[in-house]
């Protein structure tokens, strides 16, 4: 009777839970906090006219506590956008609309119209939606302020 070795499988589980927590380090301790601003040029008006400048916003999903976030999202104003696009999920917390529009406070000084994108309006309807408007529903409505 020959005796396997168990020191592959120890090995193979070692190794797994070494790439398991360095992704969990990276998740958790770095990638959250790499934010992204992509810039592209796109020939789509006609020729000799103003370039113009967009600024597409998405899935911020701000949390109350994320003021490192809070304070690139206003970084942001200094680019001075003609056109801001803000497809929704900005709220990841019931608490984090103060920040959030503070956030956005710096676009108001050259934006002369706004439009808010409610996150409310994306449930179906349910516990959610009572959670929703019970708590920060009325505040939502004022985003476009």
């Amino acid at each position: 009777m020959t005796r396997t070795s168990s020191r592959p499988a120890r090995t193979a589980a070692l190794a797994v839970g070494a790439v398991g927590a360095a992704a969990a380090i990276w998740g958790i301790g770095i990638e959250r906090h790499l934010y992204t601003l992509r810039r592209h040029t796109v020939a789509v008006l006609e020729p000799g006219s103003a370039p113009i400048r967009v600024l597409h916003l998405s899935d911020v999903h701000l949390a109350p506590w994320q003021r490192r976030k809070q304070a690139w999202i206003a970084s942001l104003a200094s680019l001075r956008p003609d056109l801001i696009i803000n497809t929704g999920d900005n709220l990841g917390h019931p608490d984090a609309l103060p920040g959030l529009r503070a956030a956005f406070a710096g676009f108001r000084a050259f934006a002369s119209r706004r439009a808010c994108d409610c996150d409310a309006f994306r449930f179906g309807g349910g516990p959610a939606v009572g959670w929703l408007f019970g708590r920060i529903g009325h505040q939502i409505a004022q985003c476009g302020d």
